[in-house]
């Protein structure tokens, strides 16, 4: 039992390791793919609205304004959003349309709520991601420990950066994409594997 619980760790891990260079690869797609149209260059420029404002909710940079956007860019994104679309809609959609058909609608649910086009790649890949981990391990744990991650990460690189969103637009690492995509293959696997995706070993 130990050693399972270890694995299921493990895969959580490179999960989460992993999901990073995927995200900005998609991140990149989904760039390009917009400047492909006329009406995508619209989409972009809105976004780079966005991210001037959520630029200013960093200035000034104190601890005072840190707090509040882990409460609000971390916190209640990783458990809320989780409790919604794994543990509610998810679980509702099983019902109907069984597993796939459920981590498909919640994660097209999560990317539309965001209502981020130009990141609509990326969230709707990561929403397939915590539908996944939620049902390999039978855990809403797991999602959240991902969302959790993911979003603590970005939120420290944006505050490091002083409040800027910027992106390498610049090269595409392929190597590091395929690495990770292979890690991420892995992380699934060890928790199929250790975890189960039935009413199996939950992670603790």
């Amino acid at each position: 039992q130990r050693t399972h619980t270890v694995y299921i760790w493990l895969g959580l891990a490179l999960i989460i390791l992993s999901s990073f260079a995927l995200i900005d690869g998609l991140s990149l797609f989904n760039q390009w793919l917009f400047e492909q149209f006329p009406w995508g260059t619209s989409i972009l420029a809105r976004s780079e609205a966005n991210n001037a404002l959520i630029e200013k909710l960093f200035q000034p940079l104190t601890p005072a304004v840190v707090a509040a956007n882990v409460l609000v860019i971390v916190l209640l994104p990783a458990f809320g959003e989780e409790l919604f679309f794994r543990g509610v809609v998810q679980k509702m959609v099983a019902r109907s349309m069984g597993v796939p058909g459920a981590i498909a609608v919640s994660a097209l649910s999560f990317a539309l709520v965001h209502n981020h086009p130009a990141a609509l790649l990326p969230i709707l890949f990561m929403g397939v991601v915590l539908g996944m981990s939620k049902e390999f391990t039978q855990s809403i744990w797991a999602p959240m420990l991902i969302h959790f991650t993911n979003n603590a990460v970005t939120l420290a690189l944006t505050a490091k950066n002083q409040g800027k969103m910027s992106m390498d637009t610049e090269a595409s690492h392929w190597g590091l994409y395929i690495g990770s995509a292979a890690l991420m293959v892995l992380g699934f696997w060890l928790l199929r594997k250790y975890a189960g995706n039935g009413p199996a070993r939950r992670v603790s």
